[in-house]
């Protein structure tokens, strides 16, 4: 799953990955990243 990920002061402006091996999860967090380098607000 690709979710946003922030901070607690909206700075961070990620994107998150976790997984699951089904839809409903549980869901483990993988990691997170800026796209080259740049926010990411809404992925939806």
């Amino acid at each position: 799953m690709y979710f946003h990920l922030d901070n607690a002061s909206y700075k961070f402006a990620g994107v998150g990955i976790a997984v699951s091996d089904k839809p409903g999860g549980p869901f483990v967090y993988v990691k997170s990243f800026r796209p080259l380098n740049y926010e990411s607000r809404d992925i939806g």
